[in-house]
């Protein structure tokens, strides 16, 4: 064995494979490592600096985890103290285990770091290099980033401040802009010679793969060598071995095939049955996606096909994503749900989905405000979508259409769980753009599924007020407007308006050079300065005005807030 390793337990890893037991210790993954070519270079752009943070209050039992956490990277001198002008500030979060844990917000230095163009490979093409594999290995590095070095005369730009003083990293932390390139960068030269032979690596998480057992032990052999010798270290506990099945990157890989992975299909599996056409138009739209895997599926859902009738259309397959794509992802919250699309962009201008994205919101995050759902959306996408966005050549443009998230980036009071929100996602390039209306219909089958409204145990705050009209008669605030029915109407009663029938004529005669203020959308309704036009109908007046001020959920606002809505 090489090195000395404290005693550990090795029950987890098969007997021919106890030489390695450095390789699995705990201990050794805690030194500091030895600079390398692949240390982390930051290059801020010209004229920059990184800004100063502030320093947050902590709680006793914060203040308590913050002071292990100084004591113990002190030790293993993955931090030192630094005079550095700059400091970054800290955060906890808690864990699924409840434990804190210490996120440091590294979003200024991060907007001014020149980014890596190093890509990180393709998940499908690390799939398709498996084709004849029998039998698994895979190993989960331990203290990934840890094992990588800030180059030198960069580790003052790494400061963060806290209570007890400025610290800054000799080794790389999580959160920074370019580590996750840097760090595929390093153990794609670890494995050249193996990868897409007996190797696939995606980030800390490492797949070795063979035809048969007597060829695997060699293969895992000549792995386990490689990182002994380049100083990497896995988490025995979270490795799995000789396995003819294993689950990698949200797929379940086999000598069968591939296959989805059971929570990637949970959507469609726990769908509710139908009532109405537009329930059918949404799950026929989700499902489409999963049609690979379904042997003749169009003719399986010709039955739900023929009750839609007329004008629905199913979205074709996603598209392939390539490394040089430019991507874009819209997204979207209700009062029940968020949901997100990823897109990209195609030659011809046009945007092709290649992902969706769909959860119920439960608990507190039902009680969020809407500037926090609509964020709550952007960070669940990116955490889910993760593999694909870390490391874009160019920068994420984020449709929304609540305008206040253009402004997130730069806002300077921040609630705790924006700043943790802010912290995770300022190591994407992204750039948020604001869309007015809805954005293309596509992600309300997402976000208003008609099951994802309160369950057993969810709890939503509201006031219990019911507003009424003082003429006519009595108009509960309780009453839900059915939407799509509204719209209906407005595209009825659009053509029989004079306003609205010069509206129509200008706006088909709208050239780039010559726009109109008048334009039409896909579903055939006219906007006017990118508001739908509502004719002059008194019904259909006070129908919007009910939806926008009655609604219990609309917040029945004074009259400002309330034209705003509208």
């Amino acid at each position: 064995m090489a090195g000395s390793a404290a005693p550990l337990d090795m029950s987890d890893i098969p007997a021919e494979y106890h030489d390695f037991a450095d390789v699995f210790s705990d201990s050794l993954s805690k030194k500091l490592p030895e600079h390398r070519p692949y240390d982390l270079k930051i290059n801020l752009e010209e004229g920059t600096s990184p800004p100063l943070g502030p320093i947050y209050s902590l709680s006793e039992s914060k203040l308590k985890a913050l002071h292990e956490f100084i004591d113990d990277n002190l030790h293993s001198r993955f931090i030192t103290l630094s005079r550095s002008p700059h400091g970054a500030p800290v955060l906890f979060v808690k864990k699924k285990t409840s434990e804190l844990c210490l996120c440091i917000n590294f979003h200024g230095l991060n907007k001014i770091s020149k980014k890596d163009r190093y890509p990180l490979p393709l998940i499908s093409d690390l799939l398709n290099s498996m084709h004849s594999a029998r039998v698994y290995t895979k190993l989960d590095l331990h203290h990934a980033y840890h094992l990588v070095c800030i180059a030198e005369g960069d580790e003052w730009k790494t400061a963060f401040w806290t209570r007890y003083g400025s610290f800054e990293w000799h080794v790389m932390p999580f959160g920074l802009t370019n580590a996750s390139t840097v760090f595929q960068h390093f153990v794609n030269d670890v494995f050249t010679d193996m990868l897409d032979v007996s190797v696939v690596v995606y980030l800390d998480d490492i797949l070795i793969y063979s035809d048969n057992p007597a060829d695997h032990q060699k293969h895992v052999h000549k792995v386990l060598c490689r990182l002994r010798a380049n100083q990497l270290y896995c988490k025995g506990s979270k490795c799995e071995f000789h396995q003819d099945s294993v689950e990698y990157l949200g797929y379940i890989l086999s000598s069968e095939g591939l296959c989805m992975s059971e929570d990637k299909v949970k959507t469609i599996l726990d769908w509710p049955v139908p009532w109405k056409v537009k329930d059918i138009q949404s799950f026929l739209g989700f499902a489409n996606f999963y049609r690979c895997f379904i042997h003749k599926y169009s003719d399986i859902v010709i039955p739900l096909t023929r009750l839609t009738h007329k004008g629905f259309h199913s979205c074709s397959y996603p598209h392939p994503l390539g490394p040089d794509w430019q991507l874009v992802m819209e997204s979207d919250a209700s009062n029940y749900a968020i949901a997100a699309i990823l897109s990209i962009y195609l030659e011809d201008g046009k945007i092709h989905p290649i992902a969706f994205l769909s959860q119920s919101l439960h608990n507190a995050e039902l009680n969020y405000d809407t500037h926090d759902k609509e964020l709550l959306a952007i960070f669940e996408a990116f955490k889910y979508w993760c593999h694909y966005l870390e490391g874009s050549m160019d920068s994420i443009d984020i449709v929304t259409d609540h305008k206040n998230l253009e402004y997130f980036s730069t806002t300077k009071i921040l609630t705790w769980r924006q700043v943790r929100w802010s912290e995770y996602l300022s190591q994407f390039n992204l750039v948020i753009c604001f869309h007015l209306g809805r954005l293309r219909g596509k992600l309300d089958a997402l976000t208003r599924q008609w099951d994802v409204y309160l369950k057993e145990g969810d709890k939503q705050l509201s006031a219990s007020l019911h507003a009424t009209f003082l003429e006519g008669p009595t108009l509960h605030a309780s009453a839900i407007m059915d939407i799509d029915k509204l719209h209906s109407d407005i595209k009825q009663a659009q053509p029989s308006d004079s306003a609205a029938s010069e509206g129509f004529r200008q706006a088909k005669s709208s050239t780039p050079t010559s726009p109109s203020q008048w334009s039409i959308d896909e579903s055939d309704i006219l906007h006017l300065d990118n508001h739908m036009y509502v004719p002059d109908s008194e019904d259909l007046h006070l129908r919007v005005l009910q939806n926008n001020h009655n609604h219990i959920l609309a917040g029945h606002f004074g009259q400002n807030q309330t034209l705003e809505l509208v």
